[in-house]
């Protein structure tokens, strides 16, 4: 099988799911209310675009941050699912070679997430054609407003993280340990913002280590004045350029440890035993003892469908939580109210500011 027929397959498998369309529209949503009234308020208050070249780079990197969840759940089921269905026993008897595997594998998760990602540009392109302001308020539209923040950070982002967490679930053959590695680039960035860049105050470091950018945006937000946030595009150059170049680099190499370490063959998941012969087999009984087993009549209505499905979803709920699942979902829950909480608690502090341009003064 070649790397095209793979990834065609692997794409389409993933495509056809309603699941994937709902998350699309919720990323969507998402990002369209958060580009609305909340930006509009910092706009007036900062004396800037509501659709600047700043604010829609801030936007979409928070759009792409967001869309962590879906594009871990593509990537673990593109390096997991042969695995954990049991079916690597009958794919890995067909003729395939362990690099059109991981290929073809990789390059339909990249693609399926791009395209599911693309609904953070569309979500900024529609908010942008419905604000109606002043002219002080709302810029002429520019595509390279939107294109450039697409190509410096959407893609690279997503190339990184989906490389990551597609190599995390392709070596632990474990759909959940692509969640992992998404935490693992939170805690990489949320560390290199605060520690490194802001309470050491080492930003050039702390930017070169932040794997989705941001940093980056922080120190520019305090450099620029209203002026340039509202007129200048997001340079690709100086450290921003390095970053970019550095995590591409690391999402290769996870490529390629990827490849090395994956074998087209089927091995055991999860430690099953197989059971060994009794060495002391019983002999045969001669007569055999009749069971009297009730007749019970089968239902089949409302009432039994609803016991079956509420069984399945809390035995399933208490296999996730108890395992690597619960820590996952427990650490995401608390950074992202620990990062709203955050955020709200700076919209705040700057709309109550007379002069809120002060607050972007350079910072030494």
């Amino acid at each position: 099988m070649t790397v095209a027929a793979i990834g065609h397959f692997e794409f389409w498998y993933q495509a056809r799911r309603p699941a994937t369309w709902i998350s699309f529209l919720a990323l969507f949503v998402c990002t369209f209310v958060a580009a609305g009234e909340p930006v509009q308020e910092y706009a007036r208050a900062d004396g800037s675009f509501v659709n600047g070249p700043f604010i829609v780079a801030v936007l979409t990197l928070f759009g792409t941050t967001l869309g962590l969840l879906v594009t871990a759940g593509v990537a673990a089921d593109a390096a997991s699912r042969d695995t954990q269905t049991r079916m690597d026993s009958l794919v890995f008897t067909t003729p395939v070679s362990r690099g059109s595997y991981v290929s073809g594998r990789f390059l339909a998760a990249f693609a399926l997430s791009a395209l599911l990602l693309s609904a953070v540009p569309l979500a900024l392109l529609s908010m942008a054609a419905l604000t109606r302001g002043p002219a002080d308020l709302v810029a002429p539209f520019q595509l390279a407003t939107y294109l450039v923040p697409y190509l410096t950070w959407q893609l690279p982002n997503l190339f990184v993280t989906t490389a990551v967490m597609f190599s995390f679930a392709a070596l632990t053959r474990r759909g959940m340990t692509s969640y992992l590695g998404a935490l693992l680039l939170l805690g990489i960035c949320g560390l290199s913002w605060g520690l490194i860049a802001r309470a050491s105050n080492s930003w050039t470091i702390g930017a070169f280590v932040d794997p989705f950018g941001a940093v980056v945006l922080d120190e520019w937000s305090m450099r620029w004045t209203p002026a340039e946030r509202s007129t200048r595009l997001v340079p690709l150059a100086g450290v921003l350029l390095w970053n970019r170049l550095f995590w591409i680099a690391v999402g290769i190499g996870a490529l390629v440890l990827a490849h090395a370490r994956c074998r087209v063959s089927r091995q055991p998941v999860g430690g099953v035993r197989t059971l060994a012969a009794d060495p002391h087999p019983l002999p045969a009984q001669r007569s055999a003892v009749a069971l009297h087993v009730p007749r019970l009549a089968p239902r089949f209505d409302v009432h039994t469908h609803t016991r079956q499905l509420l069984a399945v979803a809390g035995e399933s709920f208490a296999v996730v939580m108890k395992g690597w699942g619960g820590a996952a979902l427990l650490i995401t829950a608390v950074f992202s109210c620990t990062a709203v909480c955050r955020w709200r608690i700076l919209a705040c502090r700057s709309l109550r500011r007379p002069n809120a341009s002060s607050r972007f003064s350079p910072r030494r």
